[in-house]
């Protein structure tokens, strides 16, 4: 091998392995934090991402407002200058798990299942609670006696099978957790290679076969998924008392924006320019004058760009949903 070529992937591999290492250690930190929370069961974890502060701190603001919930920020691997901000804007309104690097989403909610000894609800930092609605007053986990309680979900229309989003939702985590321990499994991403060969089966009992995925555009359980068939299988399943759909609707109670994780200004999707767009329009409603302007300097795309595209986007949503969505911004709590 060509002595450049062989000295650049050893510093690949380099990077890959401070990579797992620095994660390892910020699963550590997540599952002691976790474990010095109090005993509760009206706990909501939100986790903030990098360069999304200001839409943690609109879904939390919103979330104190319309729900009896404690919100609890994982701060997911965010600068310094980021964790500072947030935490002082929103003070005693929440309680911080500060985390050294980012984890992955999976590994989040498998350390909340894991951890916590009483149900608790998982809120995405892009969904927004508008309204109160009597659902969310309550542990409906617990009463229906499944695994978990979900208000959006995926159904594959090939198969009829639903699964759970995390966007908002309520666990039943010590029933969930035995559930994984029984199979083997646990929160994470599988394929049906790396399934345990009796979750395998027990899945295909609910009517997914081998090599089929119940999300026909990903060739993966995504988080939750294979816990949530096994669910099925094991006659516990999620329940769905309200489903808020899959695509942004701002008239609803609830609304999932969804796409402001990445910033893809190129992507032809409505889904992920509305995200975009979004991203910007909720730094209005963020009240730290820097992070409001660091975060501008360093977007790739501005909001007009993104305003441009999703006009022109072949699924682009109607202008009552932008209005709506600047109404939203403009009305944080």
């Amino acid at each position: 091998m060509n002595p450049l070529h062989a000295a650049r992937a050893l510093a690949g591999r380099f990077l890959v392995a401070r990579g797992r290492l620095r994660s390892r250690r910020s699963e550590r930190v997540l599952r002691s934090g976790l474990a010095r929370l109090p005993l509760s069961g009206d706990v909501v974890f939100v986790v903030a991402m990098p360069q999304a502060a200001h839409l943690t701190y609109l879904a939390v603001r919103y979330c104190v407002q319309n729900t009896p919930w404690r919100p609890v920020v994982i701060l997911n691997g965010l600068a310094a200058t980021e964790s500072q901000s947030i935490r002082r804007v929103l003070g005693a309104q929440a309680t911080f798990i500060g985390l050294p690097a980012g984890v992955g989403h999976p590994q989040v909610i498998d350390a909340l299942v894991q951890t916590q000894e009483m149900p608790f609800w998982c809120l995405d930092h892009d969904c927004l609670i508008t309204e109160p609605i009597p659902e969310l007053a309550r542990s409906p986990s617990l009463r229906e006696g499944g695994v978990g309680t979900a208000f959006f979900s995926h159904t594959d229309t090939r198969l009829g099978l639903r699964t759970p989003e995390t966007f908002l939702m309520h666990i039943n985590s010590p029933r969930l957790r035995s559930l994984a321990r029984t199979y083997g499994v646990n929160a994470g991403v599988y394929s049906w290679a790396s399934l345990p060969p009796a979750a395998a089966d027990a899945i295909c009992t609910v009517g997914l076969a081998r090599g089929a995925y119940p999300q026909y555009y990903k060739d993966y359980f995504d988080t939750l998924r294979a816990l949530s068939l096994l669910a099925v299988a094991a006659g516990c399943p999620f329940s769905y008392p309200r489903d808020f759909g899959a695509v942004c609707d701002p008239f609803q109670p609830v609304t999932h924006v969804g796409g402001t994780s990445f910033l893809r200004g190129e992507e032809p999707c409505a889904y992920h320019l509305l995200g975009g767009w979004f991203w910007h329009c909720a730094l209005a409603a963020y009240p730290d004058a820097e992070i409001r302007s660091a975060y501008r300097l360093g977007a790739a795309f501005t909001q007009p760009h993104f305003l441009e595209r999703l006009r022109s986007a072949a699924d682009a949503p109607a202008a009552s949903v932008l209005a709506r969505l600047e109404e939203i911004v403009a009305g944080c709590p």
